[in-house]
């Protein structure tokens, strides 16, 4: 269509400018061709929310998992009174028009429940099995490094045929903690997500094993916040999620300083610390925390967080140059650590945040084009050593493309 000023005579104005709209999208029928007791319909229709994409992965993640082909994206059809979701023309369930967290736990784990009759994982329970337990310390570590290790061991057992029911639990927890560590300024990360979301609905469905602790953390992660508050109500009152979930700052903090609730209270106070945009104590919590550990992702996440000129620029920085550091330990393996591994440590050894970001600015500026490349070839190096069934080469890549493109979408804001 083509809108012309005028002037307030009704004439075209000489100057005029012409003013080009986009078409209607030709998915929706024109309302004024339609008839007068369908216009309700045919209007809504245009402006329906669909279900959320990660969710329409899942499904093809959940198939994937039993079958072992590549995962396809479900579709989801509005029936009149309910979205109907049909994956490869084969109808999995419905779910109402404005479907929660649990509509998605309910849809998928039946899926898993029909997918197990056609292909069958002869899952095995017992109880104290010798992996177990390292498995168990690995996830403890909580940081998205130990998490890894921990997954990509799963793999291995998995695939000599060791289907026992608790490396389902396992591998829903270990995906949940991935995501909650994981950033996505871009939204291109919805198959970490996905993954999570199915391995949580086929543990759901196919173990006895309690998963509210999984399935409160992959909802708080995934901003379905209501209902991880719900679920919250359900963990132990020393359970440092349910204060993260619930904003208890207080009791959070009291929990991460006593030492007693693990790692995961620490990394959950470091991120309410950012959150508050506390960048002082944020930077004293993480020496204090984290100051044995590796520089990682997870540990930079929340600073890209703080709002700030100078913060986020420097910071957006030196989280691309995690992202290759990462994925040269993964080619090079942990032994092998880069130069900059050892520069970027360094600033754990400042006192103050204004020091520490002085420390990042004398390591140097690559520039993007260069990081760009340097990452693509080193997201090739994943290809090989992931290839699931709990964490696979393209979950692991939209971790890493999600963290570097939003350090490009944030720093991009202040220019």
């Amino acid at each position: 269509a083509e809108l012309f000023s005028s002037s307030s005579n009704g004439a075209n104005h000489p100057t005029g400018s012409k003013i080009s709209l986009t078409a209607v999208d030709q998915r929706f029928p024109n309302v004024l061709k339609s008839r007068p007791d369908h216009m309700r319909d045919v209007l809504h229709s245009a402006y329906r929310l669909t279900p959320d994409n990660r969710l329409l992965l899942a499904v093809g993640e959940v198939h994937s998992f039993f079958s072992g082909e590549a995962p396809e994206k479900a579709a989801a059809t509005w029936a009149g009174q309910h979205w109907l979701i049909e994956y490869k023309d084969r109808k999995i369930g419905t779910l109402p028009e404005l479907p929660d967290f649990p509509d998605f736990i309910q849809l998928l784990s039946q899926w898993a429940q029909q997918l197990e009759t056609q292909y069958p994982l002869n899952l095995t329970s017992r109880p104290g099995v010798e992996w177990e337990q390292g498995l168990t310390k690995k996830l403890d570590r909580v940081l998205v490094p130990n998490v890894v290790s921990a997954l990509k061991e799963m793999d291995a057992l998995w695939r000599q045929g060791q289907h026992d029911s608790k490396l389902l639990q396992l591998g829903a927890r270990g995906l949940a903690l991935i995501t909650l560590q994981a950033t996505d300024r871009m939204e291109i990360m919805d198959p970490l997500p996905a993954k999570a979301l199915a391995m949580l609905s086929i543990a759901r469905g196919l173990t006895p094993h309690n998963l509210n602790r999984e399935e409160c953390l992959l909802a708080e992660a995934m901003d379905y916040a209501a209902h991880a508050v719900r679920l919250s109500r359900k963990l132990i009152p020393s359970d440092p999620l349910r204060h993260f979930v619930n904003r208890n700052d207080r009791l959070l903090q009291a929990l991460a300083k006593s030492k007693k609730a693990g790692r995961l209270a620490d990394y959950l106070w470091l991120l309410r610390l950012s959150r508050r945009e506390n960048m002082q104590d944020w930077h004293l919590w993480l020496k204090t925390a984290f100051g044995d550990d590796p520089i990682s992702l997870p540990l930079l996440k929340s600073g890209l967080d703080y709002k700030s000129f100078f913060t986020s620029r420097n910071f957006t920085r030196e989280v691309r140059h995690i992202v290759l550091l990462e994925l040269d330990r993964e080619e090079k393996g942990p032994a092998a650590k880069p130069s900059r591994d050892q520069a970027v440590n360094t600033f754990l050894a400042h006192n103050t945040y204004y020091q520490v970001l002085n420390a990042l600015l004398d390591l140097g500026n690559p520039t993007i084009v260069d990081t760009m490349e340097h990452m693509e070839s080193g997201l090739e190096v994943l290809e090989k050593k992931y290839q699931g069934p709990f964490l696979k080469a393209n979950t692991y890549k939209s971790y890493f493309n999600a963290y570097f493109y939003s350090t490009l979408y944030i720093e991009g804001l202040y220019y």
